[in-house]
C-alpha cells in the first residue's frame, strides 16, 4: 500500500493514499468537479482527477493565491473550469475544491480541511 509522508518540524507524518483519495472523491459531485491536496509552495499531492497536468496547474495557482491573501479563512479564485476555493488544512498543507458557486464549495473545503487537520494531528 502507498502512503503519502509529510515532512513538518518534527517527525514525519504520514497519510494513507486510500483515505486521501476517498476523503477527496467524497467532494466530488455536480457541484464540485474537483478536489486538490497539496502544499503552500504548490506541490500537488493528491486529487481524484484524471487529469493531473491540469490538477498541478490548479495547486500551483491556488497557492499562489493563498500566499497573496495568507491570514485569510479561505480564497476563492475565478478560473476557466469554474471557482476555485482555497482553505489551509494543517501547516504548510491546503485543499481546494472547484466547483460553480463558492457558498456550494465552502462546506467541502471546511470538511476537507477538517478531515485533514485531524488525520495529522493523529499522526504525531
Amino acid at each position: 500500500m502507498c502512503s503519502v509522508i509529510l515532512r513538518r518540524r518534527g517527525p514525519a507524518s504520514m497519510l494513507k493514499t486510500k483515505a486521501i483519495a476517498s476523503a477527496l472523491g467524497q467532494q466530488c459531485d455536480e457541484e464540485c468537479t474537483s478536489a486538490l491536496f497539496f502544499t503552500t509552495a504548490g506541490a500537488l499531492l493528491a486529487s481524484p482527477d484524471s487529469d493531473v497536468k491540469l490538477a498541478r496547474t490548479n495547486a500551483a495557482l491556488a497557492a499562489s493565491m493563498w500566499a497573496c491573501y495568507e491570514g485569510r479563512e479561505w480564497v476563492a479564485v475565478e478560473c476557466e473550469q469554474g471557482v476555485l476555493v482555497v482553505r489551509s488544512a494543517a501547516a504548510d498543507m491546503l485543499v481546494a475544491v472547484l466547483g460553480k458557486q463558492v457558498a456550494a464549495l465552502l462546506p467541502r473545503a471546511q470538511a476537507l480541511a477538517e478531515f485533514f487537520a485531524r488525520e495529522l494531528s493523529m499522526e504525531e
